[in-house]
C-alpha cells in the first residue's frame, strides 16, 4: 500500500482517528479493488477499469486510513456531458464509461461528475465516529478547491444497497431512471446544485445515517 505523506497538493483532514489520503499508485488501486470486491463480489468494477480511470483523472480516488491501514474510500469522475446525456437517457452502462482527464478538466472545469462508490470496511460501519461524513466532504473539496469543478453541476450515482439508496434520498437525490431501465439493473439517480456549498450540506445532511453507497 503506498502512503502518500509527502504529497503537499492536497490539504488533509486529520481528525483523531483517520487520515484521509488521495490514491493514485498502482498498489492504491489493488487494494481498492480488494476492498470493494469484498463488497460487491464479481459485480466490482475491475481492476484494469480502475487504472484506465485513474490514469486519465489521478485525483478520483480518496481513500480513508486508520493506523495506515486502508479501510475505505470514495471514487468521483468527471465525465463530458455527452455521457452523462448517455447515463440519463439509460443507454449508457457506467462501466464503459471513461472520465474526462485532469488536462481536460483544468482547461474547462466539469459540470457533470460520477460518484462511482464509498466503501466503508465492514468494522467501521454503523459507528458513532464513522469517517463517510469527512470522506465525502474531504472529496468535494478536493475537485472545487483545484478548480477542477464547475458550478452550477451535476452529481451522478447508482445505489446498490438500501443504505445508498436512502443516503441519496435523504441528501436531495432525485431518481432519473429506474433499475429495469438503466443496462446494469441499478437505478440512476442525480443532484443539481448551483455551488459546492450546497451539495455539501445535502450530503453531509444524509451522510450521518449511513455507512455504504454506491
Amino acid at each position: 500500500m503506498a502512503i502518500l505523506k509527502n504529497d503537499t497538493s492536497y490539504n488533509y483532514f486529520r481528525g483523531n482517528r483517520y487520515d484521509f489520503r488521495r490514491l493514485a499508485g498502482d498498489e492504491d488501486l489493488q487494494a481498492i479493488y480488494r476492498l470493494s470486491s469484498q463488497v460487491y463480489g464479481e459485480a466490482a468494477v475491475d481492476l484494469d477499469t480502475r487504472r484506465r480511470w485513474s490514469q486519465l483523472f489521478p485525483d478520483g480516488n480518496l481513500g480513508c486510513f486508520f493506523c495506515d491501514e486502508l479501510v475505505g474510500f470514495l471514487s468521483i469522475w468527471p465525465i463530458s456531458a455527452a455521457d452523462a446525456a448517455g447515463l440519463e437517457s439509460g443507454q449508457l452502462h457506467e462501466g464503459l464509461l471513461l472520465p474526462l482527464s485532469q488536462d481536460e478538466c483544468r482547461q474547462q472545469p466539469a459540470q457533470h461528475w460520477l460518484c462511482l462508490s464509498i466503501i466503508i470496511a465492514d468494522l467501521f460501519r454503523g459507528m458513532a465516529a464513522s469517517p463517510i461524513k469527512h470522506l465525502i466532504e474531504q472529496a468535494l473539496l478536493q475537485v472545487w478547491q483545484q478548480k477542477l469543478l464547475q458550478e452550477p453541476f451535476t452529481l451522478y450515482a447508482q445505489a446498490s444497497t438500501p443504505e445508498g439508496l436512502q443516503m441519496m434520498l435523504r441528501s436531495g437525490f432525485s431518481q432519473r431512471r429506474s433499475a429495469e431501465e438503466m443496462p446494469n439493473a441499478l437505478p440512476l439517480h442525480a443532484i443539481s446544485c448551483t455551488a459546492i456549498e450546497e451539495l455539501q450540506h445535502q450530503l453531509l445532511r444524509g451522510a450521518s445515517s449511513v455507512t455504504l453507497v454506491s
